[in-house]
C-alpha cells in the first residue's frame, strides 16, 4: 500500500503478508516497488503467491524477487528462518534498488 497510497520514492518489501487483500489497488502503483517473497512462506500460501506474481508481474515497475526453499523471516538475522546467503542476496538487491530509484 505504500506504493499507491503515498508519494514515496519507492518501496521494498518483504514477505507480502496479505498482500493478496489489497492486489486490487496494484492498478495505482505508479512509483517503483521491489518485492522478496519467500517461497515456503507459513503466512503466504503458493496459491496467494501465484496471485502476487501473476498480478503484479504485469506492472514495469514492480519487481519480484523469489527465494527458493525460504521461510517467512529469512533475512532477519537472528530469527528461527535466517538464512545469510539469501538475506545478504536479498540485502543487495534492495540497496541496488534504492540507489536506482531514491530521488534525492
Amino acid at each position: 500500500m505504500m506504493s499507491t497510497r503515498t508519494t514515496i520514492d519507492c518501496s521494498v518489501g518483504f514477505y507480502p503478508v496479505a498482500l493478496d487483500a489489497a492486489l486490487n489497488e496494484s492498478g495505482k502503483i505508479r512509483k517503483p516497488l521491489m518485492l522478496h517473497i519467500a517461497e515456503e512462506d507459513q503466512f503466504v500460501p503458493h496459491d496467494v503467491q501465484d496471485k502476487i506474481v501473476t498480478t503484479l508481474g504485469k506492472n514495469p515497475l514492480v519487481v519480484l524477487h523469489k527465494y527458493a526453499g525460504m521461510n517467512h523471516a529469512f533475512a532477519r538475522e537472528g530469527g528461527k528462518h535466517f538464512n545469510a546467503d539469501n538475506a545478504r542476496v536479498a540485502n543487495k538487491r534492495t540497496a541496488d534498488f534504492i540507489g536506482k530509484n531514491l530521488y534525492v
